[in-house]
């Protein structure tokens, strides 16, 4: 079984609806957002985020792909939680489509605003992502619609297929993800469901 991944913007539920989908297909969980951590020195995203710079922390979320490709088990796998960026880079997208489907969890920006407000993770681990003047200190909660807004169209164009987290319980969209996998004939580069 190859390996599969999961995008999407934060707070779409990736890493909860990941464990389910890999204890449930019997495989190993990875997480993108973990091997980064390894990589900051003990800062959080939102440290490393404002000392580094966007570009800094593109490279250690390409680093830590690379090395989750790299030690792919031979029993097959693993679910892979990517972190909602991971589209930016076009790198990025030809590996995972390659290596694997790749499925695109999807929620409205209302409910990713309520999602991230809930959770107490989201000022240290999730930095606002718009600078460069657009929205210049902004919160991660407040810049969801235009981030989101920009993309889509890369989430749609790295995806196999589209699964939305609106209103559900993450057992019921790995459920989903499931049946999208049992019933996809999916190849490396093919076509979108």
């Amino acid at each position: 079984m190859p390996p599969i991944f999961l995008v999407g913007y934060r707070g779409t539920g990736k890493s909860s609806v990941g464990r389910i989908v890999a204890e449930r297909l019997g495989v190993s969980f990875a997480d993108t957002d973990s091997v980064v951590e390894q990589f900051t020195g003990g800062a959080s995203f939102s440290e490393y985020f404002a000392a580094r710079g966007e570009e800094a922390f593109r490279d250690l979320e390409h680093g830590a792909l690379q090395r989750i490709l790299g030690a792919r088990p031979s029993t097959g796998g693993p679910v892979v939680a990517t972190g909602g960026g991971i589209i930016v880079r076009p790198a990025n997208v030809v590996a995972m489509r390659e290596a694997g489907p790749v499925v695109w969890l999807t929620a409205s920006a209302d409910t990713i605003r309520a999602r991230l407000a809930a959770d107490r993770r989201t000022s240290k681990s999730r930095p606002p992502l718009i600078t460069g003047g657009l929205s210049r200190g902004t919160s991660a909660i407040d810049e969801v619609a235009d981030v989101l807004s920009w993309r889509e169209p890369l989430y749609r164009a790295a995806a196999h297929a589209e699964v939305s987290t609106e209103g559900q319980e993450p057992s019921a969209v790995a459920q989903s993800v499931l049946e999208f996998l049992s019933s996809s004939s999916w190849s490396p580069g093919s076509p979108r469901e």
